[in-house]
């Protein structure tokens, strides 16, 4: 009798532990399935994604879901069916574990195959507009240093000229391949007579070739003055150089200096000194050997933030390489693959599915570039030249480039976010993949 108490007294045991192991089980499942209902009520209040960043976030809420319901269903696999166990969470407060799982299963995860497809097409858009962007960019560039060679040539004409003056200058061979060098440039580029550029002049005061920037259309107005009109172009260009007394060859007297009336006189003869007698002005002796070259005020002369070759000086007069003079745009930077020249495009009608719309959503991405450039500084400004557009996502909410701490350029295989602090480049990070979303 005994021994039968101890069998029924020992299966009791049995049993109780057997039940509280189940109970045990069951809670740990419960919690599993909790947590994937509440990364499913995340990823089902965030927007459609509209970037590659924001996906991110979406797909991380979708693997939370995904791995905390599989947990939970491998304990316990009727907890999705369960009318029994309801969520106490914001979005699926009062639902079944069986009706928030429906509703994940229907809404969340295909929202989350549609993200990916949309911004798939998306990425694919952009990386054949920035395409288009380059294209444009270097053929602008190509134009650019075309034009430019044919402007130094010119230039490189009317300032040798200067070092040795020649007679009937507007029938002369150098003055007809100006005006063709000239002419070739214009017709390349048009809008390369807005570009800065150094040159040299010869200073009428000194005799010495003092270096310039201006426009090209400056330079090209003034070396029109030095062949047509070399004796009075100070006219056009600016005051004259101030006049300078120099010691007459007979003793105890000395000659005036240069006059506005006296080169006024001299338009189209040359100058020669008067007799003694004459009561008018009196040129230096060497004043017959070169004609009087169109001044510049020397407060106009600044100096090129880049160091800049000019033509020679040496009596050789010999030619300079046409990428020795590169030109600057408007904006005072050097046209280059880093700083393109500014486009003079007028802003067209809303993009459209044709390629003429293509084309115009690339300009304008340019624009943007162009915009960007003059509103960053320091590091800043080196990192958007080096990749020649504007990041593809940045940690500020308004997108400014100065105010974000880290910009993110998202590639084909790889991601390259570059972090800031003030305008001081910490050291940038690649991944292999899409860019990751910001920290929250």
């Amino acid at each position: 009798m005994y021994q039968k108490r101890y069998f029924t007294f020992i299966l009791a045991v049995l049993t109780t532990l057997a039940t509280s192991n189940l109970f045990a089980v069951d809670a740990l499942a419960v919690k599993d399935f909790q947590a994937a209902i509440s990364a499913c009520e995340q990823g089902l209040q965030s927007e459609m994604p509209k970037s590659s960043g924001s996906l991110r976030v979406l797909q991380s809420s979708l693997s939370r879901y995904q791995r905390n319901k599989n947990s939970a269903l491998t304990k316990d696999s009727v907890l999705k069916d369960s009318t029994s166990e309801r969520y106490t969470g914001s979005f699926f407060v009062g639902k079944t574990f069986k009706e928030a799982y429906e509703i994940c299963e229907s809404v969340f995860v295909p929202k989350v195959s549609q993200a990916e497809a949309i911004v798939a097409k998306q990425l694919e858009e952009r990386q054949a507009r920035q395409a288009e962007q380059k294209a444009i960019i270097d053929e602008l560039i190509k134009k650019v240093d075309a034009s430019l060679e044919q402007v130094t040539s010119a230039i490189n004409i009317c300032t040798g000229f200067l070092r040795a003056p020649i007679p009937n200058m507007l029938q002369s061979p150098q003055y007809k391949e100006y005006q063709a060098a000239k002419a070739k440039a214009l017709a390349i580029y048009p809008q390369v007579v807005k570009q800065f550029r150094d040159a040299t002049y010869l200073d009428q005061t000194t005799g010495e070739e003092t270096t310039a920037s201006k426009t090209v259309q400056f330079w090209f107005d003034y070396c029109e003055d030095v062949f047509t009109t070399p004796a009075t172009a100070t006219e056009k260009v600016g005051p004259p150089s101030p006049p300078v007394d120099v010691p007459s060859t007979t003793e105890g007297k000395t000659t005036k200096p240069i006059s506005k009336e006296s080169v006024k006189k001299s338009k189209t003869e040359t100058v020669v000194p008067p007799t003694n007698d004459e009561d008018t002005e009196v040129l230096p002796e060497n004043a017959t050997t070169k004609p009087i070259a169109p001044p510049i005020p020397k407060e106009s002369v600044k100096k090129s933030k880049t160091e800049i070759v000019v033509p020679p000086t040496n009596e050789d007069d010999s030619e300079v390489s046409p990428k020795s003079l590169p030109i600057k745009g408007e904006t005072g930077e050097i046209p280059s693959k880093a700083t393109p020249a500014k486009k003079e495009v007028e802003p067209a009608p809303s993009a459209d599915d044709d390629a003429a719309a293509d084309e115009e959503y690339a300009k304008e991405v340019a624009a943007e570039y162009q915009k960007a450039l003059s509103q960053v500084h320091g590091d800043r400004l080196k990192v958007l030249q080096e990749n020649k557009r504007v990041p593809e996502f940045v940690d500020d909410e308004d997108n400014d480039l100065q105010k974000a701490n880290t910009w993110q350029y998202e590639d084909k295989a790889k991601c390259t976010a570059y972090s800031f602090k003030g305008d001081k480049l910490l050291k940038p990070k690649v991944t292999p993949g899409e860019c990751p979303a910001f920290d929250q």
